[in-house]
């Protein structure tokens, strides 16, 4: 191998890749930071891309921080990037 190539393979392989290893919210309802009065019937959540149902979850908390009982989260079978 030549030493060109070596040292291209040596940059190729040390270099810093991007990888995102989490999917970011892109839209809420209720709206991101919404302080609400009562409690909505529904909290749907938009990814930019699809989620694994298994490992797919989200924690709502009240004023003073404590996590309120939401039930079971469910990725959509219509969106797989949406979950409620």
């Amino acid at each position: 191998m030549c030493k060109s190539c070596a040292a291209l393979l040596i940059i190729l392989l040390l270099a810093p890749s991007t990888v995102c290893a989490h999917a970011y919210l892109v839209k809420s309802v209720p709206a991101q930071r919404a302080v609400l009065f009562r409690a909505p019937a529904k909290i749907q959540l938009w990814f930019n891309e699809r989620l694994e149902p298994r490992y797919s979850s989200f924690t709502v908390s009240d004023a003073e921080g404590k996590a309120v009982d939401i039930g079971k989260a469910e990725v959509s079978g219509d969106d797989p990037k949406q979950l409620s």
